[in-house]
């Protein structure tokens, strides 16, 4: 394991990773008593073929939005995945959102973003080689720059369809070849792609 990891808690299975909700006081009641956990991604409609019976797990999250005017910032999700766990290879077509992901165990020290160069290569499941992928490791307690299109002036580029563009992705979990099982475990953030000009 590298030396910058030692600190960090591993995970050898999901019912070991503990969830509080420390919400602050200005928060409603019904707001701090809310319960948070992971489900199996092949539990949900959209992961019941895709994930079968992969060590897959998403703890649904919430949105954010400004206090002063209710202008949306952005949506946040967990997510955790075993050793060697490919969590989807996509490119986002149908969203606007600028996703960020920030890791908070990166169970084996491998894990992260994968993603082809430019949002111009095509993607074949079938043909497409895991060698195309560029490999971004996302170490615990880091998240990683914008993977969308962004031009000369630092904003978003979007799709004719308002969408934004992206390249095919995905998080892809490390695996190190030990037999016990380790988990990644990151927070997506889904940002209001109208916010998200760079300085």
């Amino acid at each position: 394991m590298d030396e910058s990891m030692k600190d960090v808690p591993q995970f050898d299975s999901i019912g070991k990773v503990m969830i509080a909700n420390i919400l602050p006081e200005y928060c409603s009641d019904e707001t701090r008593k809310l319960g948070f956990q992971f489900v199996k991604c092949d539990k949900y409609e959209w992961g019941k073929d895709k994930f079968k019976g992969l060590e897959f797990y998403n703890l649904t999250g919430f949105i954010i939005d400004f206090a002063d005017n209710d202008e949306h910032l952005c949506h946040m999700q967990m997510w955790a995945a075993g050793q060697g766990v490919n969590c989807g290879v996509r490119n986002l077509s149908d969203t606007i959102f600028c996703e960020v992901h920030a890791c908070i165990v990166n169970g084996t020290g491998q894990g992260g973003i994968q993603y082809l160069r430019s949002s111009k290569e095509e993607y074949d499941p079938l043909t497409t080689p895991d060698s195309k992928f560029e490999n971004l490791l996302v170490p615990s307690f880091y998240e990683h720059g914008p993977i969308w299109d962004i031009d000369a002036q630092k904003k978003t580029v979007f799709r004719e369809n308002g969408t934004v563009v992206y390249p095919w992705h995905k998080w892809q979990s490390g695996n190190n070849g030990s037999s016990t099982q380790s988990f990644d475990i990151w927070i997506t953030f889904e940002f209001n792609a109208q916010l998200s000009a760079l300085t």
